[in-house]
């Protein structure tokens, strides 16, 4: 079990709980990894946080400028820039904390996988309110819909994913095919499955997940986070992200499956025209962003 992780950290307005994250990362019991982080926007204070990081840690620190287009477009920035020296790639959200074997347990999961095939690591997570006290576990994905079930929603937590080599790989050709995804988790999902890939799900949880004001959409065990989709599915936000989703899925329908070329072409045909509320689907939609 071996290979430096590069932890992709996404910065905005990241000041208020940035250190708990970085305590966490210096605490990991798996200590090859480097941090990649990209400054979306105005300093808060977190790069001066960032570099007192990398002044007490052996392990590196890059920090770069982010892309300003929005946190998947800064994810993805930062997923293109990994080098061949990383055998894995982990996303990172400034307001999470990790629990210390996260990186030992992902990595050992991705190790015993055949490291010439895409595979994608992803696991449940302590949902906590903004002080870290738990609330509940998040939910248990629904990983056996696969590809088919992923066209839809997204369907494990970005902020627990790892890849591996093959993985990295792939997402950095489907980069390059000029995709503009809404969510960079849904979509390196959708990619990984869609090629054929290894999907492992750990059930035991890999980080404390924070709820504030400020998440994207938060988790779908709070009335928040239930709220937030309900108003994404009325408002048409739900239907626009899904079709951005799939039309940077297109521009890489060469790299999936042939069968799974069939789906998504069928699934572009029979996109609804306007969006759709199903009784007691709301919380499904779209998960912990």
């Amino acid at each position: 079990m071996s290979g430096t992780v590069a932890i992709l950290l996404a910065l905005h307005r990241s000041q208020g709980h940035l250190g708990d994250l970085l305590g966490s990362l210096a605490g990991q019991r798996y200590g090859d990894w480097a941090v990649h982080a990209a400054l979306d926007g105005e300093d808060d204070g977190a790069v001066a946080m960032i570099q007192a990081f990398a002044d007490k840690q052996p392990q590196r620190t890059i920090l770069q400028p982010g892309p300003c287009r929005g946190f998947a477009a800064n994810f993805l920035d930062l997923l293109s820039n990994v080098g061949p020296q990383a055998k894995f790639a982990a996303f990172c959200d400034h307001d999470d904390v990790w629990m210390p074997d996260k990186l030992a347990r992902a990595v050992g999961a991705l190790s015993q996988l055949p490291s010439d095939e895409p595979a994608l690591y992803a696991s449940r997570s302590i949902v906590c309110d903004g002080w870290l006290s738990p609330i509940a576990l998040s939910p248990h994905p629904d990983l056996w819909q696969g590809f088919r079930g992923a066209l839809a929603r997204s369907i494990a937590s970005g902020n627990t994913m790892v890849l591996n080599r093959a993985g990295i790989d792939l997402l950095q050709q489907a980069r390059a095919d000029g995709g503009s995804p809404a969510f960079h988790d849904w979509w390196a999902y959708q990619l990984v499955s869609g090629a054929g890939g290894n999907v492992v799900f750990d059930p035991t949880p890999s980080l404390l997940y924070r709820q504030h004001g400020r998440n994207v959409l938060g988790s779908s065990v709070t009335w928040q986070g239930k709220l937030r989709r309900l108003r994404a599915i009325l408002n048409g936000d739900h239907r626009r992200w899904t079709s951005e989703q799939t039309d940077a899925l297109w521009a890489s329908r060469h790299r999936l499956l042939p069968e799974n070329q069939q789906l998504l072409d069928q699934f572009r045909k029979t996109r609804p025209s306007r969006p759709l509320v199903r009784p007691g689907h709301v919380a499904l939609s779209t998960t912990e962003k």
